[in-house]
């Protein structure tokens, strides 16, 4: 049996879906702001010290990675 899609129901839907949006809206303006600012300090800083901090956070990275695999085939393979 369906569920019956009134104004109420609906209205409380758009506002769902609008808080949605607005919540990931101001999620991605954060990341956007961080990225900006990396970008700015890389544009001053020298290519020696832009690419020490490229390393160590690919290293970051690649460590998270492998952490990450390491559970997920305990958890796949037993």
């Amino acid at each position: 049996m369906a569920m019956s899609s009134g104004p109420t129901q609906k209205f409380l839907r758009s506002m769902g879906e609008l808080g949605c949006i607005s919540y990931m809206g101001e999620n991605n303006l954060r990341y956007l702001a961080g990225v900006l600012g990396l970008v700015v300090w890389g544009s001053v800083q020298n290519l020696g010290t832009v690419f020490a901090f490229t390393d160590i956070t690919m290293t970051l990275l690649a460590l998270v990675n492998l952490v990450a695999r390491r559970c997920w085939a305990r958890w796949c393979c037993g």
